[in-house]
């Protein structure tokens, strides 16, 4: 499984693209951007 899959299922985050992931000793940050290029209404959708 790739690193950006896994992200996704363990933050359970859909619509987004993980860019980096940074780890260290004591955190892990996640650098993501939106999937669409656009901003979409969630109603109409």
């Amino acid at each position: 499984m790739h690193a950006n899959s896994l992200v996704k299922q363990l933050l359970d985050v859909k619509g987004v693209i993980v860019n980096d992931i940074f780890i260290s000793k004591d955190e892990i940050v996640v650098d993501v951007k939106l999937a669409r290029s656009k901003l979409a209404c969630p109603k109409c959708c």
